[in-house]
């Protein structure tokens, strides 16, 4: 399964009640804005292997030696302030992964997610730390559940996501494709050609993802 289909059936139903519950918010703002968020990070992890390669291995890397796929193990308990000693772990630290995906780009998404889904500022920016190591989290049990190994299997499951096939090719493009695929991706992450992926990302997100909530 994919990082977002994954998520779709993590964040449904009553998980998707206690993420309201923690930022304070209507359930249907959360999904909204959880869409966004969700696509946002991964269409922004694609966007960082594209430009950086060996970006890939680091999030693999990542990925073995923290151990993020247990997050989606107790989610309930998770998301309800349980979840034992994972929370403490380098896994769970929201505010870093968001520095490493986004850089210093976390409130142009935060202010363009407020905007569309109806949450004020703060209320985004809890979610986004919240979400953060789940996405991590999907990320893994996709790479569990392939077997993709390496840097190379995530940048295929990546770029899978954003569809096309995979960002360097792999079995499922050739090289004479690769540049359809990027020009895919330039037209995701960077919707007014403005060169600033910011302020896209996160409206994009919630075209691409949204429908996915609500199956």
């Amino acid at each position: 399964m994919s990082p977002l289909e994954i998520l779709a059936q993590q964040l449904s139903g009553p998980a998707m009640n206690q993420l309201s519950q923690r930022v304070g918010a209507k359930p249907q703002q959360t999904q909204v804005a959880t869409a966004g968020i969700v696509q946002t990070l991964l269409g922004a992890m694609a966007r960082n292997v594209q430009k950086d390669p060996s970006q890939a291995q680091k999030i693999a890397g990542a990925l073995e030696r923290d151990n993020h796929a247990s997050l989606l193990d107790n989610i309930g308990g998770l998301l309800g302030g349980g979840g034992g000693a994972a929370q403490n772990s380098r896994s769970m630290n929201g505010m870093g992964i968001l520095q490493h995906i986004l850089g210093g780009k976390s409130g142009r998404v935060a202010d363009q997610v407020s905007k569309t889904s109806g949450l004020n500022s703060n209320q985004v920016a809890q979610l986004m730390v919240t979400l953060a190591p789940l996405v991590m989290g999907a990320l893994g049990k996709s790479k569990q559940q392939s077997g993709a190994q390496g840097g190379s299997g995530i940048a295929n499951i990546l770029g899978s996501v954003l569809g096309g096939g995979g960002l360097f090719g792999g079995t499922q493009s050739t090289p004479q494709q690769q540049p359809k695929s990027n020009s895919f991706l330039n037209a995701i992450l960077d919707r007014d050609g403005d060169g600033n992926t910011g302020d896209d990302l996160a409206q994009m997100g919630m075209q691409l993802l949204g429908g996915l909530f609500r199956r």
